[in-house]
């Protein structure tokens, strides 16, 4: 089964934009550089949850039923993700996860930084799973 992948592409434009920008921002305008970086925080959660459901969906519907588990934990999933070439490196979504889980329930430097130190590789695996799914025969 084909499944719609704009809403995942058009999050991972802006969360693109947020780094480009960053990247962009000179060093000496701190005020700019943190609310960008709250940017990318933002969008990064909520690509985060989008990505993750993505594969859960694609999982639901082509994986056979004895593989297929409505109550995987997400390291479960991430593992499956893998196994059925969706995703190259689980460990890395498990970074990303946990990530997710700082950023949403506090918000400091010290979470901010978790999510910046993996946001970018997060956005090229994001981008790769897409692909990978576009690419798929309808079952």
């Amino acid at each position: 089964m084909t499944l719609d992948t704009t809403g995942i592409t058009q999050a991972l434009t802006p969360l693109n934009n947020a780094l480009e920008l960053l990247d962009e921002t000179a060093s000496d305008n701190e005020r700019l550089r943190l609310a960008l970086q709250d940017s990318v925080v933002q969008r990064f959660e909520y690509t985060y949850e989008m990505s993750w459901k993505l594969m859960k969906r694609w999982i639901s519907d082509n994986v056979s039923p004895e593989d297929s588990e409505p109550g995987w934990s997400r390291r479960e999933l991430y593992r499956l993700a893998a196994k059925t070439g969706l995703i190259a490196e689980p460990k890395r979504w498990f970074a990303y996860h946990e990530a997710r889980n700082v950023s949403s329930h506090t918000y400091h430097k010290a979470s901010a930084a978790k999510v910046m130190a993996v946001v970018r590789e997060f956005a090229t695996d994001t981008a790769c799973l897409v692909q990978v799914i576009n690419e798929q025969e309808p079952s």
